[in-house]
């Protein structure tokens, strides 16, 4: 728990939780996905399954770039 000095800080601590709990929410999807792309034979599914992964990981670069900013 932290102490809040500031609205200013509010927010920004606020906004780092949200981030966070987004990164580990688009983590597990990956895994999820990763579980299913092992499992699957079929080469459409798997371009499906490919693109998803991208999809995400690319989401996950832009939150990661604005936690840092």
């Amino acid at each position: 728990m932290a102490i809040v000095k500031s609205a200013e800080e509010e927010v920004r601590l606020a906004s780092q939780q949200v981030l966070d709990n987004l990164d580990q929410a688009i983590l597990e999807k990956i895994a999820e996905l990763n579980a299913t792309i092992k499992n699957e034979h079929g080469l459409a599914p798997l371009r499906e399954l490919g693109e998803a992964v991208k999809t995400y990981l690319s989401a996950l670069e832009q939150i990661r770039k604005l936690r840092s900013a």
